[in-house]
């Protein structure tokens, strides 16, 4: 059961949350056969101090091992993704860097058949 405290200091807090901008605020929703889902990236300048940090345990060591391995594969799958892009449309434009077929090739086959 919430007390009229609770559900002040919960709205206070939705209202603060909701005021302060992200550097990137992303949010989609996903429809897949079994259900709707969402998902939201918000990015920003860290602005808990260091205790609210630790009482939290957002420094404990998997938790941050957790977050750069997300960031790196994120990372990842875009350089991969601009690569396989630009090689498409150099493919399409018929420049050819190497002489011979390209070990890539098979990309340009799946899209353009």
């Amino acid at each position: 059961m919430t007390i009229p405290a609770e559900i002040k200091a919960t709205r206070h807090q939705q209202s603060a949350a909701a005021a302060v901008p992200h550097a990137i605020d992303l949010r989609a929703s996903i429809p897949l056969p079994w259900g709707r889902y969402y998902v939201t990236i918000l990015a920003g300048r860290e602005r808990r101090n260091a205790a609210r940090l630790i009482a939290e345990k957002q420094t404990h060591w998997t938790r941050l091992a957790a977050v750069y391995f997300l960031l790196a594969s994120v990372v990842l799958a875009v350089g991969i993704g601009y690569l396989v892009m630009l090689y498409l449309i150099k493919c399409a434009l018929g420049i050819n860097l190497m002489s011979g077929s390209s070990p890539l090739h098979f990309i340009y086959e799946i899209v353009f058949g």
